[in-house]
């Protein structure tokens, strides 16, 4: 089966335009059969999760912690390699 992973991004509890458009892209790129997962990072992540099955994602993986307020590209890169194991660990 086929998986993507992508990187969501929002505030105020919501995902951004961006990202949405990535959900959708990705399930059009990959087709009904494709699995579209989403990675959310940083304060409030859990709030734009809730939202992301509608857009497409099948899972979200949701890392949220008040170290992660600021944009920190190394945290977040730990994170996304993270999740990728986890979804390469899918099949």
């Amino acid at each position: 089966m086929t998986r993507a992973l992508v990187l969501v991004t929002g505030a105020e509890g919501a995902a951004d335009e961006p990202s949405l458009q990535a959900l959708t892209f990705a399930r059009s790129l990959l087709g009904g059969g494709a699995t579209i997962e989403a990675v959310v990072i940083g304060v409030g992540a859990g709030a734009i999760a809730g939202g992301l099955g509608a857009h497409g994602a099948a899972t979200v993986h949701v890392a949220e912690d008040a170290r992660l307020a600021a944009y920190a590209p190394d945290a977040w890169a730990r994170i996304d390699r993270k999740s990728t194991r986890l979804n390469s660990s899918h099949g």
